[in-house]
């Protein structure tokens, strides 16, 4: 990865054993790199300025809700088990 801040999340927070258990158990996790053919398409549905962007989508691609960049597992975790709350 060139995103210096996509490294630090993968290191800090996607690499954190209970965010990888929720991501496994709870949601299909997808990561769309920013030179691929798929970029900008999502780039331009989603209006991703920069990155890593961060969201939760349903099944048909609308969003759920835009998530905040983090460095914290533990308020990543929270902010994703927020609306499967609801």
């Amino acid at each position: 990865l060139w995103c210096s801040a996509c490294r630090k999340f993968d290191a800090n927070v996607l690499s954190h054993k209970q965010v990888k258990e929720t991501l496994t158990q709870d949601f299909i996790f997808a990561r769309i790199d920013s030179e691929s053919i798929e970029a900008d398409p999502f780039t331009q549905r989603y209006n991703a300025r920069g990155y890593p962007t961060l969201m939760l989508l349903n099944a048909d691609g609308s969003v759920i809700k835009k998530l905040p960049t983090t460095f914290n597992p533990h308020t990543f975790l929270q902010s994703i088990q927020a609306p499967l709350s609801r």
